[in-house]
């Protein structure tokens, strides 16, 4: 039986308040999106493939305040997906079989995270 595990798009939880400013509607779509998605991964019981260092890193750069500002119930529903999930650590990034499409660094991520991200595929 062939096991699976989830791999979320990083800029889900790490915003930029400039790039939030100029793409909006990006971010208003992902709001509307992510309740559903966070509840289909839960349900489904569908585990999270990532790294610790970069769960640490997620955890640190979520925007709490510029969130809270926009939306608060999308807030507390992100924190509390992150911190209830069912993660997968792995420990190097040597696996062939992950991949993504597209490339989920954005510009606006610290180098450490830049750094950490690339190191999931």
């Amino acid at each position: 039986m062939k096991k699976i595990a989830a791999i979320l798009d990083i800029s889900t939880f790490v915003w930029n308040q400039l790039d939030f400013n100029t793409n909006k509607h990006s971010y208003y779509q992902l709001i509307g999106l992510a309740p559903i998605v966070y509840e289909q991964v839960e349900d489904n019981r569908v585990p999270i493939l990532l790294r610790a260092k970069l769960h640490d890193f997620l955890m640190l750069d979520f925007p709490y305040s510029n969130i809270n500002q926009i939306n608060p119930d999308y807030c507390s529903l992100t924190l509390s997906f992150l911190t209830k999930v069912h993660w997968i650590s792995y420990d190097d990034g040597n696996d062939l079989s992950i991949s993504t499409n597209p490339n989920i660094v954005k510009n606006y991520f610290s180098d450490d995270l830049k750094k950490e991200s690339c190191s999931q595929f």
